[in-house]
């Protein structure tokens, strides 16, 4: 089985496979003659693999093997949310950007990023830019603080693609779609600190933002509607804040806009009138993932698919 695999069988295999573009080792745990050597000298010389992903416990290990994965695209980190998972912090962060000069889709959730202050890691961080890290997944970390944000939207600041959903970020994530001008999808899912009220800039690629289970209220609503003009996807699941006053300016505002929900926003009304107008003033709109309190099956919202907006 696979428990019994060993250093040499991973060797032979990727020296077999001339032509591999992932390896996964998602039961790392249970291979128990695997070591992190073994791993670093398999893939070392694999010019053509793209994706390395390794789920496991304890990142002491095999973080040698992590960092000398130089020429990888994409590298995916996943824990079983142990104890041992915590040990891999902003000083691991740093070593894979700075000895893989082309990563440039780091995840890396439920870790311990953020645990230790910054200054720890200035002489390694050096405020050199990698502007080939493009996907940044740092979900449920529970030490990511602003300050940490801030530095790593300064060093990535290309990123297209973030998630720090289930973190404790406040107004941090301002200066973070300040630097990262090119972000195009963001997630914040139950983030309670959250505050966007001090954005006044604009943030011209985004297209999918996900707010749900968040705090945010009417006003965060009308600056998203003022300030992300190309907004495509908007997901506000659980938001019992808002009401269909500050949906309405998102509608209204946000040009480009096809996809909204608001599942369990018990605040939203469900008056007919109100949303056929809004489907009217914004003909892009085509789908609405609505409260239970709207009953899509009711005939009164056939007007809605009309005009090619589907509620459900």
């Amino acid at each position: 089985g696979y428990c019994f695999i060993d250093d040499s069988s991973l060797f032979h295999l990727c020296e077999i496979c001339e032509l591999l573009e992932e390896l996964e080792l998602v039961m790392f745990e249970y291979c128990k003659y695997l070591t992190h050597v073994g791993i670093a000298s398999a893939i070392r010389d694999k010019p053509n693999l793209k994706s390395f992903k390794i789920c496991f416990d304890e990142f002491g290990r095999i973080s040698f093997a992590l960092i000398s994965c130089r020429g990888r695209s994409s590298f995916e980190e996943t824990s079983n949310q142990k104890i041992e998972s915590k040990m891999l912090t902003n000083l691991a962060l740093f070593a894979l950007v700075k000895n893989c000069r082309f990563l440039g889709d780091i995840r890396m959730e439920n870790t311990g990023i953020g645990k230790f202050s910054l200054e720890n890691y200035n002489s390694l961080m050096d405020f050199v830019v990698y502007p080939q890290v493009k996907s940044l997944h740092l979900a449920n970390n529970s030490w990511l603080s602003d300050e940490s944000m801030k530095k790593f939207a300064s060093i990535f600041p290309n990123l297209q693609v973030l998630d720090t959903s289930d973190c404790k970020l406040s107004e941090g994530i301002v200066e973070v779609l300040r630097s990262c001008c090119k972000m195009m999808h963001l997630s914040m899912t139950y983030c309670p600190k959250l505050e966007l009220l001090g954005m006044n800039f604009q943030v011209p690629q985004l297209e999918i933002l996900n707010l749900s289970m968040s705090t945010i209220g009417d006003e965060t609503l009308y600056m998203i509607s003022k300030n992300f003009s190309r907004l495509r996807q908007l997901i506000l699941e659980m938001c019992s804040h808002i009401t269909e006053k500050g949906v309405g300016q998102v509608v209204k505002n946000c040009t480009q806009l096809r996809e909204i929900n608001i599942e369990y926003c018990r605040n939203v009304g469900a008056d007919v009138g109100f949303w056929l107008a809004m489907v009217c003033s914004r003909p892009s709109l085509r789908k609405i993932i609505a409260p239970s309190h709207f009953d899509p099956t009711d005939t009164k919202w056939i007007p809605l698919l009309d005009h090619g907006c589907l509620v459900c």
